[in-house]
């Protein structure tokens, strides 16, 4: 392979023989390339991301050389129209053997796990490691870095759980382990693929070991103990070595910190392959694992996995028998089915105790990229199933005494008198019960993270709501109670998120908000209040098109999120503030159907319908507008609307005076 930016860059012939470039920044330009992908890149940003500390003409000048340098010492199978110019365009043109990454890209991708074995194989090391970078290259390698990395790591964990593949290809599964760990030792999928291997080896001491350094690592860096994922293959250690069933206090005792075996447990079951070819079980096994992997993210009920359960005969294992072995009050069962190009994926939530269908529902997909796929499935899943959890556990307080009611009980109260406040963000009599029950969590004592979350939004909510006397008090306590919530778990989402909100709403600092908005989004890329809470902080610092792609992903993951009118408030600005009038109108629409008394969602709607020439129906809404906030003024929107472009916020103001504000 000519050319390799794994493990660093080195470049070759077609005898495999090194090829020296005359400079390090020669290098960088031919990385540059091979990076910028099939879609190419401008000759003036190629050259800022080598030379940025030199001029246009110097670095333009310096960029000609070193092109000429690579044309002249490029092995011959690149020889002939290696480098494509056209006008100010260069591409790197080229077959997908002839670079490690492209071809890595290729295999990951396929369904065959052969390719995914070659895939590995290929990772020598993080991509350009030890090749020192300009700050502008850096800033486009890090990400990349990081894709390869989560790809390698899916790789690891999907063929480590087939204990032939496991065994058969131990050296290869377990030198990528070993090089991803180097640089994050608390890499998990990682730490599980070498444990499965020693499982599948019956080396059931060095897998106990290996769980234990995980432990370790994970602890060390974040504070934690491991997913309840990685926990579950300590039970497989011990079924190994014993033969008995499931003991739960293994894992009941493995996070007493966090208590988290004391709510509701979910099992997930290992999909059904119904596609009569055994080979697709593999594509079956990893929609299975990755939705367990992604459920684990909630982090307010355990995920137990497949590997947990001991099936015994080999005969098909009943729901009730299952969850049984394992304490599980839920179970979520599924099946997959293939014909050529497409898959159909059946998926079903079932209360263990009653065999009572609380939710089911079927996905067809073009399997045109098997990743893809299981990512857009898992994710989908998850945020369909976790409220369905949520509202099966409520119900059940309903034959629960009051005095026997628990901390949990508490949460789980004061989540539904939330959503029991109505859209957008409900009612201030709601917001003070929310309040009254977090406050009987907290006197129980340990408060979760989440009713830190809760608890934050309730203060943010007083104060752009104007429900707030004090609206700086208001937003104070939402960044701090938030920032307890995070030190108190610093993986939990929730957390994150309101954490980002309080600095945009309180401090107008949307950078900072951002970066908490994107960590909430990294720790759980299935809430759908994660993808809110990172929409509305692109939104406000001036990204309206990526932030539409988060505000829009939220009705992909969940049609019936419960804070969908804001979802479309956030919506229907970022079409304003783009000038895209009548999507703005649109969604304005839809946006008033759904809260009809929202009033920062009328806000909006009045002047998407204005922009729009839709005069009538702004005047109207802004009259309905006016009755539930007649204080409203200039000065509340420029504190409640933190734009860092105030341009953006005189596309508001200016919209609701076209419809006859007269602020």
């Amino acid at each position: 392979m000519p050319l390799r930016l794994f493990g660093g860059f080195h470049l070759s012939d077609n005898a495999g023989k090194p090829v020296d470039l005359p400079t390090r920044q020669t290098g960088l330009v031919l990385a540059g390339l091979a990076l910028s992908g099939r879609n190419g890149i401008s000759r003036n940003m190629l050259a800022s991301w080598i030379w940025p500390d030199r001029g246009d003409s110097q670095s333009r000048s310096s960029l000609r050389q070193a092109l000429a340098a690579i044309r002249k010492a490029l092995p011959n199978s690149f020889q002939k129209g290696a480098i494509a110019g056209k006008a100010d365009h260069l591409q790197l043109v080229c077959d997908v053997s002839d670079i490690d990454i492209f071809a890595f890209e290729k295999a990951a991708h396929s369904n065959d796990p052969a390719d995914h074995l070659k895939a590995l194989s290929l990772c020598s090391g993080p991509l350009l490691d030890g090749i020192n970078l300009t700050e502008p290259l850096e800033q486009l390698v890090l990400p990349q870095r990081e894709h390869f990395r989560s790809i390698a790591l899916k790789l690891i964990d999907t063929l480590s759980q087939d204990a032939e593949i496991a065994r058969a290809q131990a050296q290869t599964i377990e030198a990528i382990s070993a090089i991803i760990l180097q640089s994050d030792p608390a890499a998990e999928s990682a730490h599980r693929g070498l444990i499965r291997i020693r499982l599948s080896q019956g080396q059931i001491a060095e897998a106990q070991r290996q769980l234990e350094i995980c432990r370790n690592a994970v602890k060390e860096t974040y504070g934690t103990d491991p997913a309840v994922e990685t926990l579950a293959l300590l039970e497989a250690t011990s079924k190994h070595a014993t033969g008995r069933k499931r003991d739960s206090s293994l894992i009941n005792n493995a996070d007493k910190s966090s208590n988290l075996f004391s709510n509701p447990a979910l099992l997930v079951m290992e999909f059904e392959n119904l596609s009569g070819d055994p080979n697709k079980r593999y594509f079956a096994r990893g929609i299975a694992d990755d939705i367990a992997i992604a459920l684990a993210y909630w982090r307010w009920f355990p995920v137990i996995s497949p590997n947990a359960v001991s099936i015994g005969s080999g005969k098909p294992l009943d729901i009730r028998d299952a969850a049984d072995q394992v304490d599980a009050q839920y179970v979520l069962t599924g099946s997959v089915r293939h014909s050529s190009s497409q898959a159909r994926i059946s998926v079903q939530l079932t209360e263990a105790s009653t065999g009572r269908t609380l939710w089911s529902e079927r996905f067809d997909r073009e399997m045109n990229d098997v990743f893809t796929v299981q990512d857009e499935i898992s994710e989908n899943v998850v945020a369909r199933v976790e409220p369905h959890l949520q509202a099966a556990e409520v119900e059940r307080l309903v034959y629960k005494r009051a005095d026997k009611f628990t901390a949990w009980d508490y949460l789980l109260q004061a989540t539904q008198a939330d959503l029991d406040g109505g859209p957008g963000y409900g009612t201030q009599e709601a917001n003070l019960k929310v309040r009254a029950l977090l406050q009987k969590v907290f006197d129980a004592g340990s408060p979760p993270a989440t009713a830190f979350a809760m608890l934050a939004r309730s203060h943010w909510k007083d104060a752009i709501m104007g429900w707030s006397g004090d609206r700086e008090y208001s937003l104070r306590q939402a960044l701090d109670v938030s920032g307890e919530g995070i030190r108190t778990d610093p993986n939990d989402w929730t957390c994150r998120g309101i954490h980002g909100l309080a600095y945009l709403f309180g401090y107008h600092k949307a950078d900072v908000a951002i970066e908490h908005a994107r960590e909430a989004v990294r720790l759980n890329p299935s809430a759908p209040l994660a993808r809110h809470c990172f929409g509305c902080a692109l939104e406000f610092n001036g990204y309206p098109d990526q932030a539409l792609e988060h505000l829009n992903s939220v009705f992909r993951l969940d049609p019936n999120f419960a804070g969908k009118a804001a979802v479309t408030a956030d919506i229907t600005m970022c079409h304003l503030v783009l000038k895209q009038f009548p999507e703005a109108a649109q969604w304005a629409a839809r946006c008033r159907a759904l809260a009809p008394e929202y009033v920062r969602g009328l806000h909006r709607v009045v002047a998407a319908l204005a922009f729009a020439d839709r005069l009538e129906e702004a005047s109207d809404a802004l009259a309905e507008l006016l009755r539930l906030q007649p204080d409203l003024s200039v000065d509340y929107i420029e504190h409640t609307y933190p734009f860092v472009d105030p341009s953006y916020r005189q596309v508001l103001i200016e919209g609701l005076r076209r419809a006859g504000w007269n602020a």
